[in-house]
């Protein structure tokens, strides 16, 4: 989904229950049925196609370059106790 098509959407609602700005459900529980028919719904009114999806990059994790470095301490803190 764009988040950014589906906020612009949730902005222009009136009458809806909001907490933080953000939309909350304060009536009763949908139903399994209901639930699918808004998740249909909104896939195919802010869903992204195959394209888009396949053309996003994301990012490095950082963390995976901080365990990267940390075994490298690690490792030399292995061979450094070793040759003492």
């Amino acid at each position: 989904m764009d988040p950014y098509q589906l906020w612009t959407y949730n902005q222009q609602l009136e009458g809806v229950n909001r907490k933080n700005g953000m939309i909350i459900n304060a009536g009763n529980t949908l139903s399994k049925e209901e639930l699918k028919r808004r998740r249909d719904q909104h896939l195919k009114n802010f869903g992204l196609s195959r394209k888009d999806v396949d053309e996003v990059e994301l990012p490095d994790n950082p963390r995976d370059t901080l365990a990267e470095d940390e075994e490298l301490v690690v490792t030399s803190r292995l061979i450094d106790s070793t040759q003492s």
